[in-house]
């Protein structure tokens, strides 16, 4: 602490990046090391300063104190370019904190954490405000400056255990668990800042929500079925789901199971393959057949075939889709698609569909 030099825009910590040396160093030894200063990736948004090409490591004194944690204070004041001048240094960050996002928890071992403003975790922008106006680009930038990720500081893919379940059960950190009093050092990689932890976090689970009890005539869902693709992908064909076929029949067993347990009336799916209305190929139509045979008879598609023609006049990978109930809904008219201004190209054309419901006069349009 007392050689931190007089400059608040520079960091006090610098990353070494060696693997080779013999030279054993602990917690709190005082080193010297001879190397090459570099920002590593160069090209990287906020790339990593670290020491790499060492020539020599020296332990000049063992068992030093370590120097006290800079304190960071969510939601940062400016950008996340806040903390630079904390990259490579011991961080404290007093707040509770809550997972937002836990997709990478299982793959590489990190979480997406926020801060807790008594319980309320974030939505897209465009759910809470107008697209395009000046609330949305102060929304994100919120939310840019109120996140930062956990990570365990290791480089295994799929780890085993995952980290940070333990005493859990089931073995899962829903979104919305809380940790207090995060400890660690700071990282810039892959674009984003994170802390890797120097003290295993606690977690206070989140609970599962209660059903919510609503008088409603329909029951409507809006689901993400993440890259449901029924082409394989073989590394070579742009396909963008599962690497073979148990893999696909898993990720739609899950899907079915969902879909079976929230019963739906008319159901709103993205994330699908573009691949049409086939009824032994397409992403929509095996999905339905699923569920219409484990628990929905009479469940309906609307096809729209493939949509969307991407930059060289090929369609875009991904589209959208929607199920419904026969006995509760019946399509009036045909579906509508919009292919022109921003969905031209290489986004994701909606698809709109009225519905008149059984036993009713009126008719209501999902999209």
């Amino acid at each position: 602490d007392a050689e931190a030099d007089d400059d608040p825009g520079s960091s006090e910590g610098l990353f070494v990046f060696e693997s080779a040396s013999d030279v054993p160093v602990a917690l709190g030894d005082r080193v010297r090391v001879v190397g090459r200063v570099a920002e590593f990736p160069s090209d990287a948004e906020a790339p990593t300063t670290q020491i790499g090409d060492v020539v020599s490591v020296t332990v000049c004194e063992r068992a030093r104190a370590l120097p006290s944690a800079a304190e960071i204070r969510l939601p940062l004041p400016r950008s996340r370019a806040d903390l630079e001048p904390l990259e490579g240094m011991r961080v404290r960050l007093p707040q509770t904190l809550a997972v937002v996002d836990n997709r990478q928890l299982g793959t590489y071992g990190e979480l997406t954490l926020w801060f807790d403003a008594g319980g309320e975790l974030p939505f897209s922008p465009t759910e809470r405000v107008t697209p395009g106006s000046d609330a949305q680009r102060e929304l994100e930038s919120l939310h840019e400056r109120s996140g930062i990720l956990l990570d365990d500081g290791s480089t295994t893919r799929d780890p085993d255990p995952v980290p940070w379940l333990s005493g859990f059960e089931p073995e899962t950190l829903r979104r919305g668990s809380t940790t207090e009093g995060l400890e660690g050092v700071l990282a810039s990689d892959f674009g984003a800042y994170r802390v890797h932890p120097t003290a295993t976090p606690t977690f206070r689970p989140a609970t599962r929500p209660e059903l919510p009890d609503i008088e409603a005539d329909l029951r409507v869902v809006a689901l993400n079925v993440l890259n449901l693709f029924t082409t394989i992908d073989d590394g070579e064909n742009g396909a963008r789901g599962a690497d073979s076929l148990a893999e696909l029949d898993r990720q739609r067993a899950k899907l079915v199971a969902t879909l079976c347990r929230l019963d739906p009336d008319v159901v709103a799916l993205n994330e699908l393959e573009n691949n049409g209305d086939d009824a032994e190929a397409s992403a929509l139509a095996t999905l339905q057949a699923a569920v219409e045979s484990t628990c929905a008879p009479g469940l309906g598609r609307v096809d729209t075939g493939v949509t969307g023609v991407g930059g060289e006049e090929e369609p875009v990978s991904f589209t959208v889709g929607l199920l419904y109930r026969r006995r509760a809904v019946e399509p009036v008219g045909a579906p509508a698609t919009l292919e022109t201004d921003s969905f031209d190209g290489f986004s994701r054309p909606p698809v709109a569909q009225t519905f008149r419901p059984a036993g009713a006069s009126g008719e209501r349009t999902f999209t």
